[in-house]
C-alpha cells in the first residue's frame, strides 16, 4: 500500500529574524496510513507520494522531510560581466593611494605625488593584461 500526503494545513508561523525576510511556516502534514508529522518549509501538496518524503519518528513526534521541495532562488539578475573602465579606476585608486603612501613615509616630494601614480597605474595595468577575460 502507498503512503500519501492527505492533508497539509499550516500550524505556526515563526517571524524572520532578518528584516524583510519572509517568515518561516510549520506545516502540519497527515499522511494516509494514519500518522501525523510536521515540516518547515512551502506546502506539500496533497497527494504527494512516500518516496518524495523523509519521514523520521524521534521522541518530539514525526519529522517530514519533503525531498523534492522547490528551492528558494537567491535572485540569479545580471550576469558579470568584466568592465574594463571600473577595473582601470581600481586600479587608478589604488596606484595614487600608493604614491600618496610614499609621500607620508617622505620617501617621494608632494609635487613628484601625480607622477609616481601615473608610473604605478601604468605598470599595474600592464601587470593585469593577462589576468583580463578573452571577450
Amino acid at each position: 500500500m502507498e503512503i500519501y500526503v492527505t492533508e497539509s494545513s499550516k500550524k505556526k508561523e515563526l517571524p524572520s529574524k532578518t528584516p524583510g525576510a519572509a517568515p518561516a511556516i510549520i506545516w502540519t502534514v497527515k499522511l494516509s496510513d494514519g500518522r501525523t508529522g510536521e515540516w518547515i518549509g512551502p506546502q506539500i501538496p496533497n497527494g504527494t507520494i512516500e518516496t518524495d518524503l523523509k519521514i523520521e519518528d524521534n521522541q518530539y513526534g514525526t519529522k517530514i522531510t519533503w525531498l523534492k521541495a522547490p528551492q528558494k532562488s537567491f535572485g540569479g539578475g545580471k550576469k558579470w560581466t568584466p568592465d574594463p573602465y571600473k577595473d582601470a579606476m581600481i586600479i587608478a585608486q589604488s596606484s595614487l593611494g600608493k604614491a600618496v603612501d610614499l609621500c607620508c613615509a617622505g620617501r617621494i616630494e608632494l609635487k613628484d605625488l601625480s607622477s609616481y601614480g601615473q608610473k604605478f597605474f601604468e605598470q599595474v595595468y600592464k601587470m593585469s593584461e593577462p589576468f583580463k577575460p578573452k571577450a
